[in-house]
């Protein structure tokens, strides 16, 4: 190793021992590290189950680490009062030896440990003395560090959320527990969760991690639970009033076809008979019967039923949406005759001044059938059937002596 390679080893290591102290410093500085240590004049928490479990190890490797730093720095210091006794012309094969031996060697001796008498035999010594180099011993101690920062961070993490979390979710539970009758819906956990806080809240200072992994397992999911039922009871509330909103308002429209239909299957059975008698309108009591159906629905709704008024409601507009396509058949089938009856007047009339503008009027024909014709047309009720052959056949008849009329001027 040349000096210059040795002049910047001795650089490094104690960048780093720098870098560690003031680590060591800060992760020591923490308010929840003094809290879990009692250091700097804080009161000690008394720490239990699983908190205890993780910290105290942790709390005893800080306690190794400021002693292996010692030993470390003092390696440190060592081999750089060495370098500084090389002579930079003459330079010093033994010293460069005993400091390659301080930096690489198993030259740090780690705190001794007694060995107890029943695992020893008579040649076997009391302590057990290990040596390690700097580099393994650098290694441990960045492990032990970091053993130490995560389980101080936790226990500070934990103290922090249950802190905040605490309140809300018993301010939370205290709504669930209201609203809830007032939804027709009772949240059964909630009980567990509550009898869950109160010990939380009561290990909180002493063992943090565990009452968080409690909070996390036994109350953090009930709530959210109870957060997913009270919204989708929500929805389904808005859902069903905008449900029964457009029921009501398909009921009005139902009774206004209704009446429509029934009015036109009135007119229709007085003015014309057909041959194969068009639907007729659905009957007051299925009106009746959707209406109480309806009113029923709307009052259980009122007293707190939700998933029953869903389905019901479901079949309810299925019910209501065939009522009102048979309405409308009903409508229409019964409109088309009427319709044709004033048509086949028109058409009829039409006829009659084409046969007067060919001079074809007083044909014995045309008169027989326009007066037929005619006074179907105009007497109630109206065959309608019957009535369209006569138009059709009048206007054969006119088709055919006006052709003849123009095969004769033709001759």
């Amino acid at each position: 190793m040349t000096l210059d390679e040795l002049d910047n080893e001795i650089a490094l290591w104690k960048k780093s021992l720098g870098a560690a102290a003031q680590n060591l410093m800060d992760l020591h500085s923490l308010p929840t590290y003094q809290r879990l240590a009692g250091s700097n004049g804080v009161t000690k928490a008394d720490l239990k189950g699983v908190t205890a479990k993780r910290v105290y190890p942790a709390l005893a490797s800080m306690g190794t680490l400021f002693q292996n730093f010692d030993d470390l720095q003092s390696i440190v210091d060592r081999a750089a009062v060495l370098r500084q006794n090389i002579s930079p012309i003459f330079g010093s094969e033994q010293k460069l030896r005993e400091i390659d031996n301080l930096l690489h060697g198993k030259s740090v001796r780690l705190a001794t440990v007694p060995v107890p008498i029943g695992q020893r035999t008579l040649s076997t010594a009391v302590d057990n003395v290990e040596l390690v180099t700097p580099g393994e011993l650098m290694g441990a101690m960045a492990k032990s560090f970091t053993d130490a920062r995560d389980v101080v961070l936790a226990v500070d993490g934990a103290w922090q959320k249950l802190g905040m979390e605490l309140d809300a979710a018993m301010t939370e539970l205290a709504t669930f527990k209201a609203e809830g009758p007032q939804w027709n819906h009772n949240f059964p956990a909630l009980a567990t969760a509550e009898s869950a806080l109160e010990t939380i809240r009561d290990r909180i200072e002493n063992d943090p991690l565990g009452s968080l992994d409690e909070f996390d397992n036994s109350v953090a999911p009930v709530l959210q639970q109870a957060r997913n039922a009270l919204a989708r009871l929500k929805s389904q509330r808005e859902q069903i009033t905008r449900g029964l909103s457009s029921a009501i308002q398909l009921m009005s429209q139902l009774a206004d076809l209704h009446r429509q239909s029934l009015g036109i299957w009135q007119e229709r059975r007085l003015k014309v008979i057909c041959l194969t008698e068009p639907l007729a309108p659905q009957s007051d009591q299925t009106l009746a019967t959707l209406r109480e159906w309806l009113a029923r629905l709307q009052e259980k709704f009122r007293e707190g039923m939700v998933e029953p008024i869903l389905v019901g409601l479901e079949k309810w507009n299925k019910a209501a949406a065939e009522c009102v396509f048979q309405e409308r058949a009903s409508l229409n089938a019964n409109e088309a005759p009427v319709k044709e009856r004033q048509e086949l007047r028109g058409r009829l009339e039409a006829l009659k001044a084409k046969s007067r503008a060919r001079g074809a009027a007083e044909h014995p024909d045309l008169t027989r059938i326009a007066k037929e014709a005619t006074q179907l047309l105009f007497d109630r009720p109206t065959p309608i059937e019957k009535a369209s052959t006569l138009v059709m056949e009048y206007e054969k008849v006119l088709r055919t002596l006006t052709s003849v009329d123009i095969g004769n001027a033709n001759e």
